[in-house]
């Protein structure tokens, strides 16, 4: 794809650029100006202009100053050719075969008419947008218009575009999308090409087509999932630099640097930290690593009026990292601090309320493990805030939201009240017992009938390790009368069908199997 700016005619045009804002580098106005600061700017140090990694904007790769790629231009710079070679990986194999080439999916406009592409991806803006705000509404439908012009979109796009419809048709009231299955193969075989096709050209795009699919897979799919694609979401962000501001990149091009409106830059900067939000969120709930950034640059995006993205970004900073010091002093004390945040923090959309709910249990669970007693004040600051998730949860319910943590809020916050074992704690169970109830009643789903078996069985198990323990206090004469609790029944509930051939639900997640 050429790389030459386009003029106002062509951005205000209907061309097949129109309404790329932010996604590729080369759509810019001549009027903005980027600098490449060296020394210092408002007293901020930036380092020496050869110390910046490089930015490769036909196929937008990045790479840092000091690796192999680099360095053949490096040394051609420090040698003053004229015209260094490029960012390269010379010598990178053998080169004994040829490279596969992957079947090109089909275009959406042979799945899905122009009327569910706008039913569907007005929903998907009015339910999910207003907390993952990382797309350009009015480019997006802009877009959208062109798909059956002379000059249609690229297939980034068109991933883009899946993802939204398949999004939009599971929080749809009425009727899901006939061909959400094919639109979400689609879009996974578009994105796979950007981690499997030779020379596959990246984009602003194609990060948010993964942040889509990421998600899309935590709503309908099992844990590993989602966890591995937010992975490789943060990994194919790293690669066209989005985790660094643009003004500290060098292009590679001879015509020195690129110029990016502010609404670019922005874009950009939301597109990163909602990719690394999610990628924390996922890693947290697995217990497994969040994918790591050597440098992360990228500065804060700027808020705006009806837009809740800053929440997410605050709470995905308050979760605890996965690291073994549980009880080091200064993390103890950064927990308390989050605590006393989290309490304050206004539940401004119900999905708010329930990430913060995860937070707060995140939190809880580290605290379990690190042996360290909690506070009543911290206590009442976890009851308080599971009591809003558990009322959020109803609100969602009605609403038929299916945030994909609408069931594991309830069903979490029933473990934890059990484990915090207070009389405070305890006089919630059945009331989140009900809710979860609740909740099941609405989508009547095999994983759902499965959460309230297992907490009915938690709970049950807790009530009998009571009746123990109120047994070891009877009198010496009513000893054979107290209650055994090697005979109790611990034995999972009869309700569950625990499979055999077919490993699917939430079982096996339960049981330490396959299921991740």
């Amino acid at each position: 794809m050429a790389s030459g700016n386009l003029n106002a005619a062509q951005r205000r045009s209907g061309s097949n650029n129109a309404g790329r804002l932010g996604h590729e580098l080369g759509a810019v106005p001549q009027t903005q100006q980027v600098l490449r600061p060296n020394g210092t700017e408002n007293g901020r140090a930036f380092p020496d202009e050869s110390s910046l990694p490089f930015l490769e904007p036909i196929r937008s790769r990045f790479v840092s100053s000091d690796c192999a790629v680099a360095f053949a231009r490096s040394l051609g710079v420090d040698l003053q050719i004229p015209d260094p070679p490029p960012i390269h990986p010379y010598a990178w194999k053998p080169n004994i075969r040829p490279e596969l080439k992957l079947p090109i999916p089909s275009s959406i406009v042979r799945l899905v008419t122009q009327e569910d592409i706008h039913y569907y991806s007005s929903i998907y803006f009015e339910e999910i947008h207003p907390l993952y705000g990382f797309l350009d509404r009015e480019a997006f439908f802009l877009q959208c218009e062109h798909l059956r012009g002379p000059n249609p979109p690229r297939r980034d796009f068109e991933a883009v575009l899946c993802g939204v419809i398949v999004l939009g048709s599971l929080f749809t009231h009425s009727v899901p999308c006939t061909v959400e299955t094919q639109l979400a193969e689609n879009a996974r075989m578009i994105l796979e090409m950007t981690v499997s096709q030779p020379g596959e050209y990246l984009s602003l795009y194609h990060v948010a087509g993964w942040i889509l699919r990421t998600m899309y897979l935590r709503l309908t799919t099992r844990p590993h999932l989602s966890w591995i694609t937010s992975c490789i979401m943060i990994n194919i962000a790293e690669s066209i630099g989005l985790h660094q501001e643009f003004m500290n990149l060098r292009l590679t091009t001879p015509h020195g640097p690129r110029m990016l409106s502010p609404e670019e830059l922005e874009l950009r900067r939301r597109t990163f930290w909602v990719a690394w939000s999610l990628n924390k969120f996922f890693s947290a709930e697995v217990g497994r690593s969040k994918a790591g950034l050597d440098n992360i640059g990228c500065r804060q995006f700027n808020p705006k009026a009806g837009d809740h993205t800053e929440d997410l970004i605050e709470l995905a900073h308050m979760l605890p990292d996965f690291t073994p010091q549980g009880s080091d002093l200064s993390e103890m004390t950064r927990r308390n601090v989050v605590f006393d945040n989290l309490l304050k923090m206004p539940s401004n959309l119900p999905a708010i309320a329930l990430l913060k709910t995860d937070v707060c249990f995140a939190l809880y669970r580290r605290y379990r493990l690190s042996n360290v007693k909690m506070s009543k004040d911290q206590i009442s600051t976890i009851l308080t805030i599971a009591q809003e998730g558990l009322d959020q949860a109803i609100v969602l319910s009605k609403k038929k939201r299916p945030w994909w943590n609408l069931l594991s809020v309830p069903f979490q916050c029933i473990c934890v009240l059990l484990s915090i074992d207070t009389r405070e704690s305890l006089v919630m169970v059945n009331p989140a017992l009900d809710v979860l109830v609740q909740l099941e009643e609405v989508y009547q789903t095999e994983l759902g009938a499965e959460s309230v078996s297992m907490a009915r069985h938690l709970v049950k198990s807790s009530r009998q390790k009571k009746e123990f323990e109120m047994g070891l206090l009877e009198e010496p004469q009513k000893k054979e009368a107290v209650f055994d609790m090697s005979k109790a029944d611990f034995v999972f509930p009869s309700t569950i069908e625990w499979p055999t051939e077919d490993l699917s639900g939430w079982a096996l997640f339960f049981t330490g199997n396959t299921y991740l």
